[in-house]
């Protein structure tokens, strides 16, 4: 029945001898379970990615994630988990060549989503930070996200949802890193700077520069971002 849904089998006849016809017959009540099925698979991730849809359209993206879910079955019975690697299909996704951005504006639509469903959690101050950091404790916090991308996602964002006029962008603006954190229940965007993504990427990291970090720390701290860990394994 599984391998039929997903289309990987024609069904034979012991699976048709179990199905009901109730004036259909069994091939065809099949096929409406598989309609169903990727209907309401498409129809999630249209949800979860409305920006790139305003810029590549409904139908491109309907396209594009029937394509994905042939391939990409759900690994677990939640709508709002499903679609983590729909941006790497769409990175190798021939039909998506011309629109190259499309990949990072996804992966931080998805960051968006993937938030919107975490609690916050205590943050320290900038003091804590560095006490933290100093004992090999600092973390980021649970409802934090960063997307790096050679592309101006956080501009390309704001046209998407009508922030910034879509002239206004160009490709040749160079990339922005995101940082994507969740504040008294929303969701916000702040850009960083090439030291801060540094810092982020690798709080563990030994050999990092205490001293160099202390007033990037303080800064990223009034954000919010950071958490301490119970313990000192590896992040």
């Amino acid at each position: 029945m599984r391998a039929v849904i997903l289309g990987a089998e024609k069904p034979d006849g012991m699976l048709t001898a179990l199905v009901a016809p109730n004036g259909l017959q069994p091939e065809q009540r099949l096929q409406i379970h598989r309609n169903n099925y990727r209907e309401s698979l498409s129809n999630a991730l249209l949800g979860v990615f409305p920006i790139i849809t305003a810029f590549v359209g409904r139908p491109f993206v309907k396209g594009a994630a029937l394509r994905f879910i042939d391939d990409n079955p759900p690994r677990e019975a939640r709508l709002g988990a499903y679609g983590g690697d729909f941006a790497d299909f769409l990175e190798a996704f021939e039909p998506a060549r011309s629109v190259p951005y499309i990949a990072d504006l996804a992966r931080l639509e998805w960051a968006i989503h993937i938030l919107q469903n975490i609690d916050e959690t205590t943050t320290l101050d900038g003091a804590a930070a560095h006490t933290a950091l100093a004992e090999g404790r600092l973390a980021l916090a649970p409802h934090v996200c960063l997307v790096e991308s050679r592309y101006p996602i956080i501009s390309l964002w704001m046209a998407g949802t009508g922030q910034m006029r879509a002239e206004a962008v160009h490709l040749d603006m160079g990339g922005q890193t995101a940082l994507a954190i969740k504040q008294q229940g929303a969701v916000r965007l702040f850009p960083l700077d090439d030291a801060e993504f540094t810092l982020l990427s690798a709080l563990s990291t030994d050999g990092t520069d205490f001293a160099a970090t202390l007033d990037i720390i303080t800064g990223l701290a009034d954000r919010g971002v950071f958490t301490c860990r119970n313990d000192r394994s590896p992040l």
